[in-house]
C-alpha cells in the first residue's frame, strides 16, 4: 500500500516535539501527530540533519558546488537557514529517496521572506521542471498570483493544478501549509492556520510528478526551483515531511505550538473566541 505524506515546516517549544527520535518501536506524539508518521525533518537549528528516525539528511548546495549553510540568530525561534538568494544563493537539497512511495503531499512552515524577486520558491520537488510540486511566497504583486502552490504531471489537458492567494509579506514570520489530498481531491492553501485557498477536483498525486524507477531521477530542492527561477531569499526554520495528510486542525496545532509561550496563549485565546462566537 502507498503511503500519503505531510510536508511541514514548524516547531513546537514542547519537549516532546524538540526531543530527537529514537531507531527503535514505539510511536510518540508531536502536535497531535504520530512520530512514525514522520518522514523527515529538518529543524534548521545549526544543521540541515534530518532528526526524524528516517535520517534523510539534507546537503546545502551552490549551484554544482557545495557551500557552508549560514545560520543566523532569530529573536523568535533562536537559531535558523538564512538563504541570501540572487545568483549565488545557496538551497538545500535532499535524498532523492525521502518521498519515494508517496501519493498525498502536504507542505507547512515557518518562512520570513526578503525579497519579492520574482520566481522564487519555498520548494520543488520533481523529476524536472515540467514534472513537479512547487510553492512560491511571492510571485506576482496583484492579488491571488503571488502565493501559491502548484503540481504539474504533463502540459495536457487535466495535467495541472495550481491553488493561490495574496502574496506572503517581507520581513515577518508566516507559517504556511500546502496540502495536496488525492482521496478527496482537494488542493489547499494554508496562511498563519487558516486557509486562504482551495481547489476542489484534483485527480493528482505526487506520485506522478517522481521518478519511480530510480531515485536518483528526483530532484528535491528547498529554496530553489527546478525551472531557472531566482534562489530564495529568506529565512526558515523546521521543514518536516509527514506521510499522512495533515487536518486544518493540525495546521492550527503546529502553528500555535511553534509560537513563544505568550504569543501561544494569546492564539488559543482567540482560537477559542472565534470557535465560541
Amino acid at each position: 500500500m502507498k503511503r500519503s505524506i505531510i510536508l511541514a515546516l514548524g516547531t513546537s517549544l514542547t519537549t516532546s516535539v524538540l526531543s530527537a527520535p529514537t531507531d527503535g518501536g514505539g510511536d510518540q506524539i508531536i502536535d497531535g501527530i504520530g512520530e512514525t508518521s514522520l518522514t523527515a525533518r529538518y529543524i534548521f537549528a545549526g544543521n540541515t540533519d534530518d532528526s526524524s528516525r528516517n535520517r534523510h539528511h539534507g546537503t546545502v548546495v551552490t549551484g554544482k558546488n557545495e557551500a557552508k549553510a549560514v545560520f543566523v540568530e532569530d529573536a523568535m525561534f533562536g537559531r535558523v537557514l538564512a538563504l541570501a538568494g540572487g545568483r549565488d544563493g545557496n538551497h538545500v537539497k535532499l535524498p532523492g529517496a525521502t518521498l519515494a512511495g508517496i501519493d498525498t503531499i502536504s507542505v507547512t512552515g515557518w518562512v520570513q521572506l526578503r525579497s519579492i524577486a520574482p520566481d522564487q520558491r519555498i520548494f520543488d520537488f520533481g523529476r524536472s521542471g515540467t514534472q513537479n510540486f512547487w510553492c512560491a511566497p511571492a510571485e506576482g504583486k496583484q492579488p491571488n498570483v503571488g502565493f501559491r502552490a502548484r503540481i504539474t504531471r504533463h502540459g495536457g489537458k487535466n495535467g495541472q493544478a495550481t491553488v493561490a492567494a495574496e502574496p506572503l509579506p517581507v520581513g515577518r514570520w508566516i507559517h504556511m501549509a500546502v496540502v495536496l489530498d488525492p482521496a478527496n481531491k482537494t488542493f489547499s492553501l494554508y496562511r498563519d492556520g487558516q486557509q486562504v485557498a482551495r481547489t476542489d477536483g484534483v485527480n493528482m498525486t505526487i506520485q506522478e510528478v517522481l521518478n519511480k524507477e530510480t531515485a536518483e531521477g528526483n530532484q528535491l530542492f528547498i529554496g530553489k526551483s527546478l525551472q531557472a527561477g531566482a534562489p530564495l531569499n529568506a529565512l526558515l526554520h523546521d521543514f518536516r515531511i509527514y506521510h499522512v495528510a495533515l487536518t486544518a486542525e493540525q495546521v492550527a496545532t503546529i502553528r500555535v505550538n511553534a509560537m513563544p509561550v505568550a504569543a501561544r496563549l494569546d492564539a488559543r485565546r482567540r482560537r477559542i473566541g472565534q470557535t465560541s462566537a
